[in-house]
C-alpha cells in the first residue's frame, strides 16, 4: 500500500518541473557562492594597487572569508533544522548580500576589531584591510549557511531515483560560479581601464540635428548614450551609442504637431596600426547605424540606416603650424544609406604665444534620398587669456 505521505510521494513519483525548478535555483545559489570566493582573488592585485601596500598583507583577508564559511557550516547549518530551509536560505542570502555590498565600501570603520587579532600573526594590517576582512568573514558567515542548507534542499526535493545526480550536479555550481567569477572580474578589471562617458541630458534638437525647421518647432531630446575607446591588437576602436527621445517643447499652438519620436544611433570605428604612409596619417574603417520610430520632415530621421566608411586621418604640430586633414568614403549596408564622401582640412598658425590665425574647409556630399552636396570655409582669430 502506497504512503500519502508528501515525502514519500516525492520519493517515488517522477520529478516535475517545479522540482527540477527547485534544484536549477540550488545550482545558482551554489554558484554564487564560487563566484564570491575567488572574485577577491582576482581583485586583490588591484586593491593592492589602489591602497599602496604589500600584496603579501592581503593573505589574511583572502583567508578571512574561509574562516567566515566554517563558522557558518558549523552554526548556521543546524539552524535550517530548526526554522527551515527557506528562511535559512533567504536570511544567509541577505548576510551574503551585505557582506558583498560593504566589501565595497571598506574605509576602516571596523578595522581596529580584527588589527588586534592580525598582529598575534606578525600581520601588521592597517584599519582598511582590516575592515575588509570584517566583511569578508560575515560574507563567509552566509555562504557557509548556505551550502549546508541547499545540499540538504537539493537532496529533500529529488525523487530516489535522480538524488544523487541531482546533488552531484548541485555540487558542479560552485567550480562554475567561480570560474565565471574568474573571467568577469578579469574582463571588469580590464573595462575599468577604459575611457568611457555617460552623456545623459536634454538637448535642442534643433541644434543636434542641424535643421533649422526642427529649431523652428521647438524639438528638444532626452539623450541617453554611452561613448569610449579602446586599444585592441589591430589599433584603437573608438564608438558611442545614443537613444534620443524627442518630444516639443513650449512652443505656440500652431507650430504644434505629432512630434514625439525616438532616434537611435551607434558609431565604430577602428584606427588601424597599419601607417603605410607614416605614424601621423591614419587609416580607418566603420560603421554607422541609425533608425527612428517614423520618420519626420522636420529633419533627418530614417527608419533604418547603416553605412560602412573607410578613410584617413592625418596631423602634423609643431611649435607654430597645427595641420590636421580628413577624407572619408561611405558605402550602404542597409536601409537608406547610399555612397557618400567629406573631405576637410585645417590648419592654425601660432603668431606668438597669445595668438593664433585659423581656416577650415570641407566638401560632402552623397546620394541619401537625393543627391546633395555641401561646402563651407571659415576664418578664425584666437587669443588665450
Amino acid at each position: 500500500m502506497s504512503s500519502n505521505d508528501p515525502r514519500d510521494i516525492i520519493a517515488r513519483e517522477p520529478m516535475a518541473a517545479l522540482q527540477v525548478a527547485i534544484i536549477a535555483i540550488t545550482i545558482g545559489l551554489n554558484a554564487l557562492d564560487g563566484f564570491d570566493v575567488l572574485s577577491i582573488s582576482f581583485a586583490s592585485p588591484g586593491i593592492a594597487a589602489e591602497w599602496h601596500i604589500d600584496r603579501a598583507l592581503l593573505g589574511f583577508v583572502l583567508s578571512a572569508e574561509l574562516l567566515g564559511m566554517a563558522l557558518g557550516s558549523v552554526f548556521l547549518g543546524g539552524l535550517a533544522d530548526k526554522i527551515g530551509r527557506r528562511p535559512t536560505i533567504l536570511g544567509c542570502l541577505v548576510v551574503m548580500a551585505t557582506g558583498m555590498f560593504m566589501v565595497t565600501q571598506s574605509t576602516g570603520v571596523l578595522g581596529w576589531l580584527v588589527t588586534p587579532i592580525a598582529s598575534l600573526f606578525d600581520y601588521k594590517l592597517d584599519n582598511r584591510l582590516g575592515d575588509l576582512a570584517v566583511w569578508r568573514v560575515i560574507t563567509g558567515l552566509g555562504i557557509g549557511g548556505m551550502l549546508a542548507a541547499i545540499n540538504a534542499v537539493a537532496a529533500e526535493f529529488s525523487n530516489t531515483k535522480r538524488r544523487d545526480l541531482s546533488v552531484a550536479i548541485m555540487s558542479i555550481g560552485y567550480p562554475v560560479g567561480a570560474a565565471l567569477g574568474g573571467f568577469i572580474t578579469s574582463a571588469s578589471l580590464t573595462l575599468a581601464d577604459w575611457p568611457l562617458y555617460v552623456n545623459v541630458g536634454r538637448i535642442d534638437w534643433g541644434k543636434q540635428s542641424f535643421t533649422g525647421r526642427a529649431q523652428a518647432t521647438g524639438l528638444v531630446a532626452d539623450r541617453y548614450g554611452i561613448e569610449g575607446t579602446y586599444q585592441v591588437a589591430w589599433g584603437e576602436l573608438r564608438g558611442f551609442v545614443n537613444h534620443f527621445k524627442i518630444s516639443q517643447g513650449d512652443v505656440p499652438a500652431v507650430l504644434q504637431y505629432n512630434a514625439d519620436n525616438t532616434v537611435n544611433n551607434a558609431d565604430l570605428k577602428l584606427y588601424t596600426r597599419w601607417r603605410p604612409w607614416g605614424r601621423e596619417i591614419k587609416p580607418f574603417i566603420g560603421t554607422h547605424l541609425r533608425y527612428s520610430d517614423h520618420t519626420d520632415p522636420a529633419y533627418w530621421s530614417p527608419e533604418k540606416y547603416a553605412v560602412g566608411y573607410v578613410g584617413l586621418e592625418a596631423g602634423w604640430e609643431d611649435k607654430y603650424w597645427t595641420l590636421a586633414a580628413l577624407g572619408q568614403f561611405g558605402f550602404k549596408l542597409a536601409g537608406d544609406a547610399s555612397t557618400a564622401y567629406i573631405a576637410s582640412i585645417a590648419a592654425k598658425r601660432w603668431l606668438n604665444d597669445d595668438w593664433a590665425i585659423g581656416m577650415t574647409a570641407f566638401t560632402q556630399g552623397g546620394t541619401r534620398t537625393a543627391n546633395y552636396r555641401a561646402n563651407g570655409a571659415s576664418i578664425t582669430v584666437e587669443k588665450l587669456w
